[in-house]
């Protein structure tokens, strides 16, 4: 029997870039976002659309940015093919012990 061929219907997600401690960062050319339903932590029993945004670094190598409100503010305005840098700044407290991650969105001049 002859080999099949195989092709992706979708793009299998790039490694995700886990900011951890304050300065760390993605930089390279955003190349799309994707819309992804997931368990809302907030609200058991109910889903969410968090975005995942594919940046292509200096290397060609992808990497997947999960959302945040300060990310996909800042993203809205970028469009694909711009090159960004995405760089961790640390949290800030809010009211009722929540925490808010800060990040720092930036294109090249």
């Amino acid at each position: 029997m002859p080999e099949k061929k195989w092709s992706n219907v979708v793009e299998p997600y790039p490694d995700t870039v886990n900011f951890e401690n304050v300065g760390d960062s993605i930089e390279g050319v955003y190349e799309s976002k994707r819309e992804v339903e997931q368990d809302d932590l907030a609200n058991p029993g109910k889903k969410r659309l968090v975005s995942v945004y594919t940046i292509v670094d200096s290397t060609g190598k992808k990497h997947g940015v999960w959302g945040s409100w300060a990310i996909d503010k800042a993203m809205e305005e970028i469009v694909p093919g711009t090159e960004v840098r995405i760089t961790y700044d640390g949290k800030v407290d809010l009211d009722g012990g929540k925490k808010f991650r800060k990040f720092l969105v930036q294109v090249a001049a």
